[in-house]
């Protein structure tokens, strides 16, 4: 994370190759095997971080707020699929390169410039690595959560 400007070999740019598009690869070349299990789940880790892009992860295809994913797609053939978010943790090597001193002053005015409700909240709320890894932990394991599937970003469901 706010690593220096780098392309993968593929000649992407490194974060998008990293956080997006490896994902997808990955995801779609074990299909079957994921289909093929008892209870059939796909859980992608996200970040609150995507609101400090103009990009509108939720619409990136900007058609009139409708949007295709996974579960769409593949629910119907018992795929269930989360993303959940484990907040901000500044211990953890991913922040190794931010001055959070700057930072989060810097974050609220970006916030507010995006009109995000973040831009107004007067602290950041942060976690441990150990309270962040649960919301992962959760969807990955929870039997209750075989018949459903959601987005936690957009869904607000954190623990």
């Amino acid at each position: 994370m706010a690593t220096e400007f780098a392309l993968s070999p593929e000649r992407y740019e490194d974060q998008v190759a990293i956080n997006r598009l490896e994902h997808f690869l990955f995801t779609n070349l074990i299909m079957d095997k994921i289909l093929a299990s008892p209870s059939p789940r796909v859980v992608n880790v996200s970040s609150d971080g995507h609101r400090l892009s103009p990009i509108r992860w939720a619409d990136y295809n900007v058609r009139e707020g409708e949007t295709v994913s996974l579960a769409e797609k593949l629910g119907s053939k018992g795929l269930r699929y989360h993303s959940p978010r484990p907040g901000t943790i500044p211990t953890t090597n991913l922040a190794n390169d931010l001055d959070f001193t700057v930072l989060l002053s810097n974050v609220q005015a970006l916030d507010k410039s995006l009109s995000n409700e973040q831009g107004w909240r007067q602290s950041l709320s942060t976690k441990t690595a150990e309270q962040g890894a649960t919301n992962i932990a959760y969807a990955a394991f929870e039997p209750s959560l075989r018949d459903t599937t959601a987005d936690w970003r957009t869904h607000g469901r954190t623990l």
